[in-house]
């Protein structure tokens, strides 16, 4: 199955094959995809996904990412840097997190332009196919600050939300080892 990735305004192609699954299993339930990489299942809201197993669940209270200031929050994810490296260096540049969330409110592009980065608030974000699904981004908006790359995308009516916030090298999008990491992810998201 082809399919399109955004990134930033570059498209990416890439192939990838969506596994056959009996109706009414869970398509996650099996080993992840990707080596040292692990499954989280939404049991609730019925959709699942493979993430890098060097990120760590951590409580949304404790996140540094979207998860720590977003209600709604249903998972974090915080991958930081070894312990080899000094506390003064370890900051929002350096870590990085993944974090899922419900907008709680119904999905409707209109109503997302209230997650847009500056500059874009009157713009719905990007829709970007990946796999079966479709997934609508909004990546760095303007002014000297770092932005998460954010992908939307609906559930029984319902809008939620990934962020991928950092590293951030000279630039404020993630850089591009978590672009990877954002293209894996998203390919191995199901719902069920």
């Amino acid at each position: 199955m082809r399919f399109s990735f955004w990134a930033g305004p570059a498209l990416l192609a890439f192939f990838s094959t969506v596994p056959s699954v009996a109706p009414g299993q869970n398509p996650c339930a099996a080993r992840p995809t990707q080596p040292r990489w692990r499954v989280f299942v939404d049991k609730r809201d019925g959709f699942c996904f493979e993430y890098p197993g060097d990120y760590k669940r951590v409580t949304a209270m404790f996140a540094s990412g979207p998860c720590g200031v977003k209600q709604g929050c249903l998972l974090s994810l915080e991958k930081n840097l070894p312990p080899s490296v000094p506390p003064s260096d370890q900051d929002e540049f350096n870590n990085a997190s993944i974090d899922l969330y419900s907008l709680r409110i119904p999905f409707h592009l209109d109503l997302l332009t209230g997650y847009a980065p500056t500059g874009y608030q009157d713009t719905p974000p990007e829709p970007v196919g990946v796999g079966g699904t479709t997934f609508y981004y909004y990546g760095p908006g303007g002014g000297g600050v770092t932005y998460a790359d954010q992908f939307f995308f609906e559930v029984k009516g319902q809008a939620f939300a990934i962020d991928f916030t950092g590293p951030y090298t000279n630039d404020k999008t993630p850089a591009e080892v978590t672009k990877q990491i954002e293209k894996k992810l998203l390919v191995s998201f199901r719902l069920f």
